[in-house]
C-alpha cells in the first residue's frame, strides 16, 4: 500500500511538476507570441506602406506614360501645321522633326513654345533648314534680354528681313540687341512694337542697324520711351 502510495504520490507530483512545466513553456509561449505579433504588426504596417508606395509609383508610371502619349499627340499636331508651310519631301520632313525634338530637348522653353517658334520663323520667310538656327540666337537673346522668346523671334527676324539680312549672321544682329538693351533704358519686347517702323527706311537710306540702334540706345537713356525714341530718329 505504501508502495502503491508513493506511486501515486510520484505519478501525481510527476504529472504537477510537469503541468507547471506546461504552465511555464505556456506562458513563455504565450510572450513569445506577443512579441512576435507586437514586431509583425509595425512591420505590417510597413509592408502595407510600401505596397501603398508601389501603388503610387505605378499610378505615377502610368500618369507620366499618359503624358507622354498626350506629348507626342500634341506634338505630332503641331508638326503638321509646321510641314504646310514646308515643301519638301517626306525624309526631309522626318528629318526636321527629329531637329525640332533634339533642339526641344536641350532648350529653356517648352516643346510647345518651340514649335509655335519654328513656325512664327518660317511664316516670316526663314528658310526651314535656317529656322533652328535662327531660333537658337532669339532663344540666347531672350534668356540675356530677360525677355520671352516670341517678341524676340519677332524683333530679330523682322530687322534681318528689313536689311535684307541673311540668318547667317544673326548673332551679329543679337549682340546689337543686346547691346541696344544693356546701354538704353528700352527692352526687347519694346523694341519689338516700334522698331519696324523705321528699319525699313534706315535700310533704304544705308543706315547701318548698329548705328541706328547706337541712337536708340543713346536715346532712351535718357529717359525717353522707346516709341518716342525711335520715330524721332
Amino acid at each position: 500500500m505504501a508502495d502503491l502510495t508513493k506511486t501515486v504520490e510520484i505519478i501525481f507530483g510527476g504529472k504537477n511538476d510537469v503541468a507547471q512545466a506546461i504552465g511555464a513553456i505556456n506562458a513563455d509561449l504565450s510572450d513569445l507570441s506577443g512579441h512576435v505579433r507586437n514586431a509583425s504588426e509595425p512591420f505590417a504596417a510597413m509592408a502595407d506602406k510600401v505596397l501603398m508606395a508601389e501603388t503610387a509609383v505605378a499610378g505615377l508610371a502610368a500618369a507620366f506614360a499618359t503624358l507622354s502619349i498626350k506629348t507626342a499627340g500634341e506634338f505630332a499636331g503641331q508638326f503638321a501645321e509646321i510641314s504646310t508651310l514646308i515643301d519638301a519631301s517626306g525624309d526631309n520632313l522626318d528629318q526636321f522633326r527629329e531637329d525640332i525634338l533634339a533642339y526641344g530637348r536641350d532648350s529653356t522653353q517648352s516643346l510647345e513654345t518651340v514649335n509655335k517658334a519654328v513656325y512664327a520663323a518660317i511664316s516670316a520667310g526663314v528658310d526651314y533648314k535656317d529656322a533652328l538656327g535662327t531660333l537658337s540666337q532669339a532663344e540666347k537673346l531672350s534668356v540675356a534680354g530677360k525677355a520671352d522668346l516670341d517678341s524676340t523671334l519677332v524683333a530679330l527676324v523682322s530687322t534681318l528681313n528689313a536689311y535684307g539680312a541673311s540668318t547667317g549672321i544673326a548673332a551679329t544682329y543679337a549682340d546689337t540687341f543686346f547691346n541696344t538693351v544693356k546701354y538704353g533704358q528700352t527692352t526687347i519686347p519694346e523694341l519689338a512694337s516700334s522698331l519696324a517702323q523705321v528699319t525699313g527706311i534706315a535700310a533704304t537710306a544705308g543706315v547701318p542697324f548698329d548705328e541706328l540702334a547706337a541712337a536708340i540706345a543713346a536715346l532712351t537713356a535718357t529717359g525717353m520711351p522707346t516709341a518716342q525714341a525711335i520715330t524721332s530718329i
